[in-house]
């Protein structure tokens, strides 16, 4: 293509929405059999944005339906209206002329930095607060095998590490958002760092409310908030039956009578 138009490729190929529906298209317009070509590479376009709208939808769906009774009763209506919001209201704003900079501004900073803080977390809470051992465990209950020891080195020290090297650098080569030439504005930033800021400020500010809400000395509050749920519950079970529990970083150990 770009020996074609007596471009360089840099300039033929450059990121954002343009290379899915101006670069490709035209690629595959000029292969044999471009009509085959084009109406499975739409459909796959199709399919990857129902998937990723459905798995995010339905995260929202059930965190609050679980969180809110009156949600759950009317799930249907709720589920109506949440997608009337999401796909209308918030999607109308993107059919305007200048809907393709708004499309640029919501995927760089609100599929960005926020997804990373959650990966960043998700992987400290699951593999250091929840522990190895314990994931382990639950995967060989439910296929009848534990994951070697690649696996385990991945889950605990490698992706953490990535994703946090990945927010850093992110963070010491930022520069305002630039399109096709067109340099953002300093306010159109501001509302981008502010729709990050408004899934990123969720995880630490629930993580305070929990925190303040909990009874005890802040180390006491500090334990029970990183203790995993069956691991208290079975401590709450042992003490109503008389017996000591102790626990370390993937176990839990009953003893009964200086038995363990």
């Amino acid at each position: 293509m770009a020996w074609k138009v007596n471009k360089k490729v840099a300039d033929v190929a450059q990121e954002g929405p343009g290379l899915v529906f101006v670069v490709y298209p035209e690629a595959l317009a000029t292969m044999p059999g471009s009509t085959f070509w084009s109406i499975f590479f739409f459909l796959m376009l199709l399919t990857i944005g129902l998937d990723s709208s459905f798995a995010g939808s339905e995260a929202v769906i059930t965190g609050v339906s679980d969180e809110v009774p009156l949600f759950e009763k009317h799930r249907e209506i709720f589920v109506a209206c949440l997608f009337t919001f999401y796909f209308f209201a918030a999607g109308l704003a993107t059919c305007t002329q200048g809907g393709f900079y708004i499309v640029q501004l919501l995927d760089s900073y609100a599929a960005g930095y926020s997804l990373m803080l959650a990966v960043f977390l998700e992987c400290i809470a699951v593999s250091w607060i929840y522990g190895i051992s314990r994931i382990c465990q639950d995967i060989h209950e439910m296929l009848g095998f534990t994951p070697g020891i690649f696996w385990r080195i991945c889950w605990k020290w490698v992706s953490p590490a990535a994703v946090l090297f990945i927010i850093i650098y992110g963070i010491v080569n930022y520069a305002p958002l630039e399109v096709n030439k067109y340099v953002y504005p300093g306010w159109a930033n501001g509302i981008g760092w502010l729709i990050a800021a408004s899934s990123m400020s969720c995880m630490p500010l629930m993580a305070i409310y929990k925190f303040i809400r909990t009874s005890g000395t802040i180390r006491q509050r500090f334990k029970k908030l990183i203790t995993p749920y069956r691991d208290t519950q079975a401590e709450k079970r042992a003490k109503a039956a008389g017996i000591i529990v102790t626990s370390s970083d993937d176990h839990v150990h009953v003893h009964n009578n200086g038995k363990s």
